[in-house]
């Protein structure tokens, strides 16, 4: 965001956070909305500039006025996400699912984290919640059939990389593909999709890498 002509003065105005009180033996909590949605709107400002810790600080800040904010919790595990602090990502998918269960983006998030965390398994699991919600989820497929490929359910993962092709190409589900295939032994198929990989991303090195080990398994051409 560029910077704003002319000088402002700066005004720092105190607003109340969300509070608890009791009332007739029952638990009430104030929200304050246009508080945590203006730190919400900040969280995401920072995510844009690729300054996760600051996100981390804003989407907290967004929490503490509305404990019931799915989008922070949704903001702050993807900060946690980027900066590898899985567990504290997990936890937040995890509350963001809770305030909203309908939430498909906080599924694949924490799918994706579950791969992270070698939990593969469990990203099976978010990542089929995820495309429930939302049938043409592309990288909810792409990330289940990186779950399957590890758990060595290789037909699984074809399917689900290969759905995730007919929605959109791209060259990492190719990649991956291709990958599955070189493991189960069909060269010629592994061959074409690593070089679909490259043909639409030739600057990513693991693509060439790996079609050198896929030629040393083709017939040489004569």
């Amino acid at each position: 965001m560029k910077a704003l002509c002319g000088i402002l003065a700066a005004i720092v105005v105190m607003v109340p956070a969300a509070c608890t009180t009791t009332e007739n033996n029952k638990t009430v909590t104030t929200i304050n909305y246009e508080a945590s949605n203006n730190y919400l709107y900040r969280g995401r400002a920072a995510m844009d500039r690729d300054n996760y810790a600051d996100a981390i600080k804003q989407f907290t800040l967004a929490i503490r006025y509305n404990p019931e904010a799915e989008e922070a919790y949704y903001g702050r595990g993807t900060a946690f996400a980027f900066l590898e602090q899985y567990e504290e990502a997990l936890a937040d998918f995890t509350k963001a699912i809770a305030i909203n269960p309908k939430y498909s983006a906080a599924y694949f998030n924490r799918g994706v984290v579950q791969v992270r965390l070698e939990h593969y398994q469990e990203a099976v699991d978010d990542s089929t919640a995820a495309i429930q919600l939302d049938p043409g989820y592309r990288e909810a497929y792409a990330n289940r059939g990186t779950a399957y490929a590890q758990l060595e359910e290789y037909e699984y993962a074809i399917r689900d990389y290969s759905h995730a092709l007919e929605l959109e190409p791209d060259y990492l589900a190719y990649f991956n593909r291709g990958l599955v295939y070189y493991r189960t032994d069909k060269y010629q198929e592994a061959l074409d999709d690593v070089t679909m990989a490259i043909d639409l991303n030739p600057d990513y090195a693991p693509a060439f890498k790996l079609r050198d080990s896929i030629y040393q398994f083709l017939p040489k051409p004569e």
